[in-house]
């Protein structure tokens, strides 16, 4: 699966399993998704071993794939596109650009 199809499908899971749905991304401070994305990619190309302390929520919330044949640094850059993408929905229905 392409990288872009998997962000995709990531960000429909994390809507569809977790209501993380727009409004409840709208309630998120702003930079929270953007912090927790930038983890998920730390973590994916090995800069952080595990979840920070800047962390904006639950450190449970660091799920392993439901696919234990996806390799962990794609679900982690999956992962991180996903919240960036949440982000930018989120600015954008604020008519934010920053």
């Amino acid at each position: 699966m392409e990288g872009v199809k998997r962000i995709a499908t990531e960000r429909r899971k994390q809507i569809r399993l977790y209501g993380w749905t727009r409004a409840h991304d709208d309630r998120k401070d702003d930079k929270e998704l953007t912090r927790a994305a930038i983890a998920h990619a730390a973590k994916a190309v090995g800069l952080i071993g595990e979840i920070p302390d800047t962390w904006p929520w639950s450190k449970d919330d660091d799920r392993r794939p439901d696919d234990p044949t996806i390799p962990e640094r794609i679900h982690q850059l999956a992962r991180a596109g996903a919240l960036l993408a949440a982000e930018i929905d989120r600015l954008l229905a604020l008519n934010k650009d920053t």
